[in-house]
This record gives C-alpha cells, sequence and structure tokens, in this order.
C-alpha cells in the first residue's frame, strides 16, 4: 500500500492532542478556568482518530483475512509493547513512589492485579492497547461481511445499531471506566466480589464493552473503505482538503450537540478523510514519515516525559505551576510533545526497542 503521509501527519497532531488533554486534567487537583477546560475539550478526537485509522488500515486491504500473519503482526504491533511498557511503568513506580513520600501508593496499585495484566491498570493510557488488540477480533465480522458482499443500505443500517447500542451503553454508565477498569457495573454489582469467577466475569464484560466501542468503527471503516475504492468520496482539487477540514471544525466545535457515539463517528472519520486528502499534495517528507513512525510511542512514553516536564517548571517557572490555564497546558504539552518525539525519534534507530518498545 502506498503509504498516506496525511495519516502519518495527523497521527502526529493526535499524539500531541492525547498529551494536551492529559496537561490538565482533574487528576492534578489545580484549579482550572472554564477557558482553559473549553479548551481541553477541543483536543479529545485524539483517540477516536487513533481507532478509526486503525480499523481503517485493517480493512483497507485487496483480501480480509484471519490469517496466523494477521494474528503475529497484532501480537507484534500491541502485545508486546503493552507488555513491555506495562513492566516499566510498574517498575519506575515501585522504585519513584518510596523516594517521593508516596510509598504507601505501592499496595493500592497492586490491589488490582488483573486490571494491571489485563486492562491497563499500570499506567492511565496503556488501557489503548488492549482496547485496539480486543477490537481486532471483529475481524471475523469484517471477513463475514466481506464475503457477503453486503450492500451498502444494509452496512449503514448495521451502523446505525452499533451506534445506538454504543451510546446507550454511554447513556447507561455501563462503558468501560477508566481508571475503575470496569464496564457494565449495573452487572458486576449483581456479582459478589469474593466469588471466585469476579474477575473473569469482570474481563468478559469489559472486553464486551470494548467490542461495542470498536464495532461502528469497524462498520464505518468497511463503508469508508468501499466508498473510496468506487469514487463515491472525490472531491475536485483542494477542495476536500477545505470541505473535510471543515466538518471536522464544526464536529469537534459542536459540543453535547451530537450523542457522544454519533459524535465520535462523525469526529474521527472527518479527520480521516482531511488525512486521505492531504496525503495526494504532500511530497515524500521524512519528517512528516518519521512523525508518523514516533507517534505511537510517544503515545506510550510521554507521560514519563510529562513527569520530568512537571519537575522542571516547577523548580524554573513555579508560577505556571500553580493553576491550570490555557498557557500552562500548551506549554506542558509543547515541552513534552517535542522530548517524547526527540526520545522516540532516538529510540526507533535500535531495532530492538523499535520493535518491542514501540511496535516497529
Amino acid at each position: 500500500m502506498k503509504r498516506l503521509l496525511g495519516i502519518d501527519l495527523c497521527r502526529g497532531i493526535a499524539a500531541y492532542a492525547v498529551i494536551l488533554v492529559h496537561s490538565g486534567d482533574a487528576t492534578w487537583g489545580l484549579p482550572i478556568s472554564s477557558a482553559a477546560e473549553n479548551f481541553r475539550l477541543l483536543f479529545y478526537f485524539a483517540v477516536p482518530f487513533f481507532i478509526a485509522t486503525s480499523f481503517y488500515l485493517m480493512v483497507n486491504r485487496p483480501k480480509i483475512e484471519i490469517s496466523g500473519r494477521f494474528w503475529r503482526s497484532r501480537i507484534e504491533r500491541i502485545v508486546i509493547p503493552y507488555i513491555a511498557w506495562t513492566i516499566i511503568y510498574l517498575s519506575l513506580k515501585l522504585v519513584l513512589f518510596p523516594l517521593s513520600d508516596r510509598g504507601e501508593q505501592i499496595a493500592v496499585i497492586f490491589q488490582d492485579p488483573w486490571g494491571i495484566v489485563f486492562l491497563g491498570g499500570a499506567s492511565y493510557h496503556l488501557y489503548f492497547l488492549p482496547l485496539i488488540f480486543t477490537g481486532s477480533f471483529l475481524v471475523v465480522v469484517a471477513n463475514y461481511l466481506n464475503k457477503k458482499h453486503i450492500s451498502l443500505p444494509y452496512l449503514l443500517f448495521l451502523l446505525g445499531l452499533s451506534l445506538i447500542g454504543y451510546q446507550i451503553a454511554i447513556w447507561s454508565d455501563n462503558n468501560f471506566q477508566l481508571g475503575a477498569n470496569v464496564a457494565f457495573v449495573s452487572i458486576l454489582q449483581l456479582i459478589n466480589p469474593d466469588f471466585p469467577g469476579y474477575n473473569l466475569v469482570r474481563l468478559i464484560l469489559v472486553a464486551i464493552a470494548w467490542l461495542l466501542r470498536c464495532l461502528p468503527y469497524l462498520l464505518a471503516s468497511i463503508i469508508y473503505a468501499n466508498l473510496i475504492k468506487n469514487q463515491r468520496l472525490r472531491f475536485p482539487g483542494r477542495t476536500a482538503i477545505l470541505f473535510w477540514l471543515a466538518t471536522f471544525i464544526i464536529v469537534n466545535t459542536s459540543g453535547t450537540m451530537l450523542p457522544l457515539a454519533f459524535r465520535e463517528i462523525a469526529i474521527s472519520f472527518s479527520l480521516l478523510s482531511l488525512a486521505i486528502s492531504l496525503s495526494n499534495y504532500l511530497n515524500n517528507s521524512q519528517f512528516i514519515i518519521n512523525l508518523g513512525k514516533c507517534s505511537f510511542g510517544i503515545y506510550l512514553l510521554h507521560p514519563l516525559i510529562k513527569s520530568g516536564v512537571e519537575v522542571f517548571l516547577h523548580k524554573f517557572i513555579p508560577t505556571i505551576v500553580q493553576s491550570i490555564s490555557i498557557t500552562s497546558m500548551i506549554v506542558y504539552s509543547g515541552l513534552t510533545f517535542v522530548m517524547s518525539w526527540y526520545v522516540v525519534s532516538l529510540g526507533i534507530k535500535n531495532k530492538a526497542i523499535a520493535k518491542y518498545l514501540f511496535g516497529l
């Protein structure tokens, strides 16, 4: 497949957006202005875009196969980095928490070994990897729909049903709850935590919630890929860039006007469309290619770099860390992004690091 540099560019932008969101959340325990909170909400498109891109690249192939090669690739690109970074973050907490007078938090970390192993509990951002890996099992659905040559109207109908199902899970608070690492809480509360199979049921419910979230992305990716192949989404010249950019901005600033499930799909695929449209005009830029290759590593590494940036700012610019503002978020995220990109860019030059830490 031809490398789509627009996707590489937007991956880098999405990686920065993740960092900015994490540079001013409620866990910091600092006062935050309403302007800063509204500014931060504009960057929640990152994870939906990453999910949409993952499924689009999975289904946009001449043939969708469920093969050993497919699963080996998924394990190498997702599972191995997940295991490596879980070990890294746990090890660092075991070393650093006692040094920073937070030794009592070590026991809290290990209260949920199931969450650490399977749900990304070692760090707040690692949940994304088991989510994507779980969603990979929907390749079975993609393979079936591809073989049956399902019509576009029926695919749109299935997409609508999947969005309704995901939205109902959101409205009923049965979607995945980050931090608590649970899903379908109303069902889980019916089970005694001392029941031997409690954690297995919990994992199954989380997997179902993740599949509910990923299914609309899969169906939208199949529809989108078919529309592109049949040239039904073509715009003349640079009109496509302007159209998809305007669509992305409108949806991204719409707030709660759209239900969250529908908003996620609209915002992620408008940005994906913008990325693909940009690819027609971007030259073979090594700068953009490097950014695309490093984006996954930037996502995985940034909490470590952000902690170092925080120490630096506390020492040299203490006034900027007393509250959360648009300025503080831009400073935090900008420094963290540049430094993370630099470290990852150096790391991927080593084959072992590139393979085991960054899935390259």
